[in-house]
This record gives structure tokens, C-alpha cells and sequence, in this order.
């Protein structure tokens, strides 16, 4: 999907658009509070994924970042990183459904304040869209089985420990981790933060959550090296990326290649 889908304004929904659970079903708790997210079945087949795949789905970031996501996913397969099949469609939001959902179960005793700050930022979301007559995208995205870096330690002590203790799952995280890093410089990507990265039980580091910096943003966020959020790594994952220096070579080789497809695209 390129660019922008231009639709009508106003309170009536797009025509020709539907709502988004006309495609999914919503399952699970919300997985945050600035974007709708959520796990989903697709009830139907949507663009590369078939009736009942079980899904990620994320609407309120912008058009542009949608497609960079779907972009920076595809860089990274080439490279041969962890990464997730993004596709991206224009939709309606169906709030109604939404506000059940973010007060269902978990959402209302872990994180109580997320589904309504969730609610107001897309109420506002969706406003922004109508005055513009653009229409809202979602984005749909491969069930990447694994859970936030930043909570590891803290929520996942024997996933942790099962990592760690694993010579092979341990070399795994400091390898992807430190090519999610450098990936990040490249790419331009504003928060490659621990919260921004996820780990699955064989130690291998998605980045999600992928925001590009503008011009301007570029010249902030390139100085300050590798660590581009203000949450910090723990060190014991940390020491996993600095003690494997050799893949140096190989990252160089990885890293040249993801430049080529940065110019060719």
C-alpha cells in the first residue's frame, strides 16, 4: 500500500470502507494504551493472511508509519532477522466494540487506565482522520510468540533464567538484539527501547513498534548512538551483546546489504 487512501469527511464512515471487525475478531487483553492493539482471528481471508489466522492488529498510527513498518519488516527478513509478514488496509473503527474490549477481563484489573486513555487517543485519532478525509489504517501483522524485553526479568523470571542459562539461547539474544540496535541506526527507527523489542522462548529479538524519524528527528536521534530510548536495557542483556564480537564480519556483510535495498527502494 502506497501513500494515502483519500475518502470523505465527515461523521459518516467512508464509503466503501468496513469496519474492522468485519474482518477480525478481537481476543485477548489490549496490548496498550496510545493505539488500539490487540491479538485477533481474522474471520475472514485478509490480503496474505487466510480465514482464522490468528493476528496482531494495530490502528491509530499513521498512514506513514503503517507502511514503514510493513517496509522495515520486509528489510529485516532479507537480512535474516527475527521479523513478522505486516500487511496494511484502510478501515473503520469500531469503537463501540473497542470500549467492550478494553474493559474485558485483564484490561480491567492489570491495567485499569489503559482502555480509557486508549479510547480518548483514538477518539482524537479518528477525528483527525475525518478532517482530513483520510481514512484510518490498520495494521495486521504475523503472531510473533514471545513477550516484551523490558518485562523478562521482571513478569518472565523462568522464561528468563531458561534463555540465559541455554548457551546457544543465550548467544541468540545478544546476536539479534545487537542487529536490532544497529538496524535501528540505519533505519532511522526513534525507539528500539526494551519495551520496543520482543524476545520469544529461543532468545531471538523482534523490534515492534517501528516509528521513523523525519529529517529533523534523524539529526536528534543519531546522537545518541545505539540506545535511542529513555529506558534502558537490562545489562545482563546488554552483556550478551557486547561479549560475541565474532560476528563482526557477518554483521558488516548484513548491514551492507540492508543499505543496497535502503537506496533501491
Amino acid at each position: 500500500m502506497e501513500g494515502e487512501y483519500k475518502v470523505a469527511g465527515g461523521k459518516d464512515a467512508p464509503e466503501g470502507l468496513l469496519k474492522d471487525t468485519y474482518y477480525f475478531d478481537l481476543i485477548g487483553p489490549i496490548c496498550g494504551f496510545k493505539n488500539a492493539t490487540s491479538e485477533a482471528f481474522a474471520r475472514r481471508a485478509v490480503g496474505p493472511f487466510p480465514k482464522e489466522a490468528r493476528v496482531f492488529v494495530k490502528i491509530g498510527e499513521t498512514c506513514e508509519n503503517n507502511n514503514a513498518s510493513h517496509t522495515m519488516n520486509a528489510a529485516m527478513g532479507l537480512l535474516g532477522m527475527p521479523c513478522v509478514l505486516v500487511y496494511v488496509m484502510p478501515i473503520v473503527w469500531d469503537e463501540d466494540r473497542w470500549q467492550r474490549h478494553s474493559q474485558e477481563g485483564a484490561n480491567a484489573t492489570k491495567h485499569p487506565t489503559w482502555g480509557p486513555a486508549m479510547m480518548r487517543k483514538m477518539k482524537s485519532t479518528v477525528k483527525r482522520h475525518a478532517a482530513s478525509s483520510t481514512a484510518v489504517t490498520m495494521q495486521v501483522c504475523d503472531m510473533f510468540q514471545g513477550v516484551r524485553l523490558g518485562s523478562l526479568v521482571g513478569e518472565y523470571p523462568k522464561m528468563c533464567k531458561d534463555i540465559l542459562t541455554c548457551s546457544i539461547k543465550r548467544m541468540t539474544l545478544g546476536k539479534t538484539l545487537y542487529e536490532v540496535l544497529l538496524f535501528a541506526v540505519y533505519a532511522g527507527v526513534t525507539d528500539s527501547g526494551p519495551y520496543n523489542t520482543m524476545v520469544d522462548k529461543d532468545g531471538r529479538v523482534l523490534l515492534v513498534d517501528i516509528n521513523i524519524a523525519d529529517k529533523d528527528g534523524m539529526v536528534k536521534y543519531n546522537t545518541k548512538g545505539l540506545f535511542r530510548s529513555s529506558r534502558k536495557f537490562a545489562e545482563i542483556f546488554i552483556t550478551q551483546v557486547i561479549t560475541p564480537a565474532c560476528w563482526e564480519l557477518d554483521n558488516h556483510c548484513q548491514l551492507f546489504v540492508f543499505e543496497s535495498i535502503l537506496i533501491l527502494h
